[in-house]
């Protein structure tokens, strides 16, 4: 009894940091969930699990709006938490909750919108007992525990299940930067019943990529980490997802410069230069240019196909596009010959040559076809320009993913919720570098996640650019609500108190 006695009193302290990450936790258990819809009416338990799991993200935003009252009413919690590029945010997404009202689906656009409320409600009842910063911190913890795990993971899977052994074995295959030719076995996409794309696969790798590249600076589990970087490397480079490597590749240098100056920097990119060099003598630049990042985008096996989901009559809408536009959904074939689409890759024209040997193919300038959705997208945006379509408006009207961060803001909650969603981005990054410029005088437990925030902002930033980071409900909105959290808490603390940054 003495030692249970002894057991509680050691736990309880954990208890209630315990109890809100769970909470936390229930958000990442709610993703690709089934129909909130089906609860009820679902033809196995399976199924009816799945759609319960719909519901929990709107159950846990419930309990930390009570959390955060509850707060309030007793002046256990400050105000000034809730002053932030996350504020700006929880704007951004009010405006969707009045954009409803412009959505062909109401019922669809106001789920959407309430469970991207939720991730911030969450993160704030979380901060709002204790230590705030302490509790950022955890938050952030658990996304790097999730990443790494799910990335521990995916490898297994990969060497189980789609040959990577074999590419390791053979790295010229590892080149190619793809897990679909018959070589490499089934894709992600086929192999997770179409729950997984490459693109994912990508995102994880490259955020554990980063957070590699920081543990391996420090001598504890420093070859853990390496090996961590070393899977997370093969997963990005066979995913194929090549905004995941635009951003790692801005991301990696910055990483490394804040944890070693300008000779670390310096050294890794002297090293690079030789790989290339080493590369470039056998010609295996040139696979990597032609199978990886330049390879030609092929419309037949394109996920972006505007073909408009939602029967629903758009309120005042105009269906005629301007000229050479596929904007109308209505007038796009979602099984016919969308020569719009075919245009950006069919190789009708000559494709660039560079140095006489790269070889640029046509369909690369249309970004893998979304160059013709964001023009689709920027067309319907002018019957609605200032609420926008909703949440989910891109699915319901243009039947596709917009894939851009700021038109995918703009287009479900118009020029009013676009202003304070890019103005948290802004926001964000001032006070990163703010904080940056007395990264040196840090405590060390701040002064290593602080890098691997910004690490992780610079990927997310620049995956935005092909990718709608933040802009609905999903991992990327986890990752940036966390950051955005952490950033203005550091802050914060850098300026009300200027003995923490003495350590």
């Amino acid at each position: 009894m003495d030692s249970l006695e002894t057991l509680k009193s050691r736990l309880t302290p954990y208890a209630p940091a315990f109890l809100q990450l769970s909470l936390w936790a229930s958000l990442w258990f709610s993703l690709q969930p089934g129909n909130i819809e089906n609860i009820g009416s679902a033809t196995s338990f399976w199924a009816e699990i799945q759609n319960l799991r719909a519901g929990v993200p709107l159950l846990s935003g419930l309990v930390g709006i009570v959390v955060i009252g509850s707060g309030l009413v007793n002046r256990k919690t400050c105000k000034g938490l809730f002053f932030g590029p996350l504020s700006l945010m929880v704007a951004y997404g009010l405006v969707g909750i009045v954009s409803t009202l412009r959505s062909p689906d109401f019922t669809i656009a106001i789920y959407w919108v309430g469970i991207y409320l939720a991730v911030p409600l969450v993160a704030w009842a979380i901060i709002s007992r204790g230590d705030p910063l302490a509790r950022a911190s955890n938050l952030l913890r658990f996304n790097w525990i999730v990443v790494i795990a799910g990335v521990v993971v995916l490898l297994v899977v990969a060497f189980l299940f789609l040959n990577l052994h074999k590419i390791i074995l053979e790295p010229s295959n590892l080149l190619e930067c793809r897990l679909r030719s018959p070589f490499h076995g089934e894709s992600w996409f086929a192999l997770t019943s179409e729950k997984l794309r490459s693109t994912g696969v990508g995102r994880y790798a490259a955020i554990a990529g980063i957070l590699a590249l920081g543990g391996m600076w420090h001598g504890r589990g420093r070859y853990l980490w390496g090996l961590l970087f070393v899977g997370a490397m093969l997963l990005l480079l066979t995913s194929g997802a090549r905004a995941s490597y635009v951003g790692f590749a801005f991301a990696a240098p910055l990483v490394i410069f804040l944890h070693g100056g300008w000779k670390a920097f310096l050294a890794a990119s002297g090293g690079l230069a030789i790989v290339w060099v080493i590369f470039w003598s056998f010609g295996l630049d040139k696979t990597i240019l032609d199978k990886c990042l330049l390879s030609a985008y092929d419309p037949s096996s394109s996920a972006l196909r505007i073909s408009p989901t939602s029967s629903a009559t758009l309120p005042a809408l105009d269906p005629t596009p301007d000229p050479g536009s596929v904007g109308d959904p209505s007038s796009v074939d979602p099984g016919g010959d969308q020569s719009a689409l075919r245009r950006s890759g069919s190789g009708e024209e000559e494709p660039d040559v560079i140095f006489g040997r790269i070889v640029i193919p046509e369909g690369i300038y249309s970004f893998s076809g979304r160059t013709v959705v964001w023009k689709a997208s920027w067309d319907f945006l002018k019957q609605s320009p200032f609420l926008g379509y909703g949440f989910q408006g891109d699915r319901l009207i243009l039947g596709t993913h917009i894939h851009n961060a700021m038109l995918h803001a703009l287009f479900q909650t118009g020029w009013i919720g676009f202003i304070p969603f890019a103005g948290a981005l802004i926001w964000g990054w001032i006070l990163l570098v703010k904080s940056l410029t007395a990264l040196s005088r840090l405590p060390l437990v701040h002064k290593r996640l602080l890098i691997q925030t910004a690490g992780v902002l610079t990927f997310l930033t620049f995956r935005s650019i092909w990718e709608s980071s933040g802009a609905f409900f999903g991992v990327d909105w986890f990752f940036l609500a966390a950051v955005y959290l952490y950033i203005q808490l550091i802050d914060s603390e850098l300026t009300k108190n200027p003995k923490f940054a003495e350590g």
